[in-house]
């Protein structure tokens, strides 16, 4: 299970697992040439087609296709 929230950094994300420790780090989604350090003001998991949507402040809105293979990518 995967917890994603908007900062204004960019969108974070912390892994929770049965064996998770009370201090794990929380770690950004993407590299600032994918995904620059702006404001999200919002964002939407569409399980129909696996996309992530992160609307932002001034950047327009950003898509990540295949959202659950990326973080899975993550985690490793």
């Amino acid at each position: 299970t995967a917890l994603l929230v908007g900062t204004v950094h960019g969108v974070f994300v912390n892994f929770i697992t049965p064996a998770a420790k009370a201090n794990q780090a929380w770690v950004r989604l993407g590299s600032c040439a994918q995904f620059p350090l702006v404001l999200v003001a919002g964002l939407s998991y569409e399980p129909k087609d696996d996309t992530l949507i992160a609307a932002t402040m001034g950047r327009g809105a950003y898509v990540v296709p295949g959202a659950i293979g990326e973080l899975k990518k993550m985690m490793v």
